[in-house]
């Protein structure tokens, strides 16, 4: 099989190469094997490399407006990749490289910490004054968890912490 020149001309305008092969009826992988060798007779491996990366990415460069509003509202590399179906290794090179591009690396780096830290303490709850209250008036942790409705292991947790109760090797005393 020769491969026509319109395969090669939809291929540099963005088409992937499923898309491709649905549009000319080629079985997928004969095709990209085709166009794939096609660059290397052409000595130019490098070229097809870049635009197989760029038509797997297209959904990500089109969205990237919608993408960095999504990072800088602080969600997740994991929620945008599922998001904008991409891997997150994609999805942060190219933030990195959009925020490089504008000259604002340490804009990303920042925000990227802040969301660090964000999810650093995994607690979802606060040890308040009138827990710590009650506890010192002899009330049990299993009876304030429930008063105030807080997971028993959380709450114990919360009291590990304070140091109100100890913990060795993983028993309370």
């Amino acid at each position: 099989m020769i491969i026509h020149y319109r395969i090669i001309d939809n291929f540099e305008k963005g088409y992937t190469i499923g898309q491709l092969s649905e549009k000319y009826n080629i079985p997928r992988k004969e095709l990209r094997n085709k166009i794939k060798e096609y660059y290397y007779k052409k000595n130019d491996l490098k070229k097809y490399k870049r635009i197989t990366y760029d038509n797997k990415n297209n959904n990500v460069k089109i969205n990237l407006d919608n993408i960095v509003i999504d990072f800088e509202m602080g969600m997740g590399s994991r929620q945008l990749a599922k998001k904008y179906n991409v891997t997150r290794w994609t999805l942060n090179k190219i933030l990195e490289e959009h925020y490089k591009l504008l000259d604002l690396l340490d804009y990303y780096e920042n925000v990227k910490e802040r969301r660090k830290y964000k999810t650093e303490g995994k607690l979802k709850y606060i040890l308040t004054k009138e827990m710590k209250r009650d506890f010192d008036d002899g009330e049990t942790p299993k009876a304030i968890s429930k008063k105030y409705g807080i997971p028993y292991t959380s709450l114990r947790r919360l009291f590990i912490k304070e140091g109100l109760i100890g913990s060795v090797g993983g028993k309370n005393v």
